[in-house]
């Protein structure tokens, strides 16, 4: 399966990336969302991009983070 990788967030040398991987077809098949850090790598991958920016803003804490809004998914 071919897989794509797009930063949809960045912000204090963290990202939020969707990782989508995609059939023969190039139909997406299964989306999830890596936290990493510019300097460590990748901290975790989520389902939900919402539990991905919880845990960014509980890291970053008790500095800004980002707003809590779900992402609109196309269907």
């Amino acid at each position: 399966m071919p897989v794509s990788e797009e930063t949809l967030e960045r912000i204090q040398g963290y990202s939020i990336v969707r990782i989508t991987e995609t059939d023969g077809h190039g139909q997406p098949e299964l989306e999830t969302y890596a936290l990493r850090h510019e300097a460590g790598g990748q901290l975790d991958e989520f389902a939900d991009y919402l539990d991905a920016v919880k845990t960014l803003n509980r890291i970053l804490f008790p500095l800004p983070g980002l707003p809590e809004v779900r992402l609109n998914k196309a269907g």
